[in-house]
């Protein structure tokens, strides 16, 4: 190299060495920011947890005055050991005028002594000003 002239020569650059920082200085970095991050992700977390309260799907009025009228029929056949109705796709139900609703459907019991019986049931039924389910008419016919 003593022969290039001096313009000619490669530099060769020094790097500046970075602090080397203790751990002791990054754990308390990392605790300090550690409430900050538990506080975001119980805040979102909230947040996720409203939004699904108040956006998901409501019940809808079909499957509400079904299971209303079968409560009903439960009610009048408490001594029976088995109760089983029809599926919800059997039973029929209509939206009547004034906001009511007829729901007719079928059941099956058996008694404690195992004897079995058939049910139609027929009711018209409404929502109160509570939200709760009132019945006007209501039918329980053995078959």
């Amino acid at each position: 190299m003593d022969d290039v002239p001096l313009d000619r020569r490669p530099v060769r650059r020094v790097r500046k060495r970075r602090p080397v920082r203790s751990r002791r200085r990054r754990t308390r970095r990392l605790l300090g920011k550690l409430p900050k991050l538990t506080l975001v992700l119980l805040t979102l977390a909230l947040v996720g947890l409203l939004a699904y309260a108040a956006l998901r799907p409501k019940p809808h009025v079909t499957e509400g005055a079904i299971l209303a009228a079968q409560a009903m029929v439960k009610t009048r056949l408490q001594g029976a050991a088995v109760i089983r109705f029809n599926p919800p796709e059997w039973t029929h139900f209509e939206k009547l005028p004034d906001n009511r609703y007829y729901v007719t459907g079928w059941v099956e019991t058996v008694g404690t002594g195992g004897r079995s019986a058939s049910y139609t049931y027929t009711c018209t039924l409404f929502k109160n000003d509570d939200g709760d389910w009132a019945f006007t008419q209501f039918d329980l016919l053995p078959q």
